[in-house]
């Protein structure tokens, strides 16, 4: 194999550098390779691209028209593992596996001070890749290295890695620590403990669905690193570093102001300190929306808080028969009612809905002191209760509370 020293790469490449710029290097290495090439900064922006036009190639293509490597293109890219293994790698390689396999190439990392600054690729679409090609890719990415030293260009935010990552989070892609903090590697970015889900959803009779996009955009010009996720109908933001110790209700106040112009709904879940549990925290923001959406509270903004406890006996009242679940003494004493023209069903329910609270009870059903004890006694003799039995006074709780989420 003929060294690097002794052929025409090294003049070729002094000579762009002196020239100076990035597209001298990139038209060096194409003239050189004879392989179409292309170099994108860590945003996978789009630098250059030699022959500057479609060839053919979808990926190719697709990067040329989007004018960098559009983001379904880099979630492909991760799911197939050829992000991480570029990411990682200290040399180029060969890659012909996954969206690859027809149309190889050679992919290299360009480093500068330990800091990834950009990608290249150059595309094999009919030649085989010789050793020889990939230590002329190392060298040519180590040129461009000094040219964006050169011109300071490698003080980048990865944006679009931190969408890509975030994207991956709510789909539940990111499986375990490690997996997070190679993550936080890509995108040079940690998160801080404490966080919160916020769904977002759009008014019946807005603008629907299509402005979701738009909704995203407008968002991310004031919060870039918030990047609103779309998926299933919904913005799902995740909130970091939330104080632990206030409500962060007033964490979201500016938020929330935001978001109020575009006629949204919004769900926000509990607060939460191990980010991987987020699958679980997005369910209860879209609760939080679906179950506020639907009340007749005018309020847009919607709190998992206040429909946790629906959420739970509704779910259980679902699998379960009403006779498995409800008290025995319900049924007892709607039927008395109905004989007797009473109303001990209805004043059982406010006292053990009330928590056995004697006054918030008397405040309530709007009778005299002496007529609670009177009915409580006639009640239990009537039903065969023992209302000073906790595990009684629960089960009738548990049994009122299933009765009006499931009624």
């Amino acid at each position: 194999m003929e060294n690097l020293e002794e052929d025409s790469l090294y003049p070729t490449l002094l000579n762009a550098l002196i020239t100076g710029g990035l597209e001298p290097i990139a038209q060096a290495a194409f003239d050189y390779l004879k392989h179409p090439f292309i170099l994108v900064d860590a945003e996978y922006n789009r630098l250059v691209q030699i022959p500057n036009e479609p060839i053919g190639d979808m990926i190719w293509d697709s990067i040329w028209e989007n004018d960098g490597v559009p983001l379904n293109l880099l979630q492909l890219f991760s799911d197939e593992h050829l992000l991480q293994k570029n990411y990682n790698s200290n040399k180029s390689f060969f890659a012909n596996w996954g969206s690859l396999e027809k149309c190889p190439r050679i992919l290299s990392n360009i480093s500068v001070k330990n800091s990834i600054v950009g990608y290249t690729a150059t595309l094999y679409l009919h030649d085989a890749c010789t050793e020889h090609d990939l230590a002329a890719i190392d060298l040519i990415s180590q040129v461009f290295a000094i040219e964006f030293q050169r011109q300071n260009l490698h003080v980048t935010e990865v944006h679009t890695m931190w969408a890509l990552f975030l994207t991956n989070l709510f789909e539940g892609k990111i499986k375990n620590h490690k997996d997070l903090a190679q993550w936080e590697l890509y995108t040079k970015h940690s998160l801080n403990r404490d966080f919160c889900v916020v769904a977002a959803q759009p008014y019946k009779g807005t603008s629907e669905q299509s402005s979701l996009p738009y909704i995203r955009k407008s968002i991310e010009s004031f919060y870039p690193l918030l990047h609103p996720v779309i998926s299933d109908e919904y913005l799902y933001f995740l909130l970091s570093d939330i104080s632990s110790n206030h409500s962060y209700e007033s964490e979201l106040k500016s938020l929330v102001a935001n978001l109020a112009d575009y006629n949204l709904h919004i769900g926000v879940s509990y607060r939460f300190s191990d980010v991987l549990d987020i699958g679980i925290y997005k369910d209860q923001a879209t609760l939080a929306v679906a179950n506020g959406s639907s009340s007749a509270d005018p309020s847009h903004v919607y709190f998992y808080q206040d429909c946790a406890l629906g959420e739970f006996f509704l779910g259980a009242s679902e699998h379960m028969h009403k006779q498995n679940y409800l008290h025995p003494a319900i049924h007892e004493l709607r039927d008395y009612d109905k004989e007797k023209n009473t109303d001990y069903l209805h004043t059982l329910s406010v006292y053990i809905l009330s928590m056995c609270n004697a006054s918030e009870t008397l405040k309530q059903l709007h009778i005299h002191r002496n007529t609670l004890p009177y009915r409580l006694r006639a009640i239990e003799k009537i039903a065969n209760l023992d209302l000073n039995d906790a595990r009684t006074c629960a089960h009738l709780l548990c049994s009122f509370y299933l009765l009006q989420y499931a009624e």
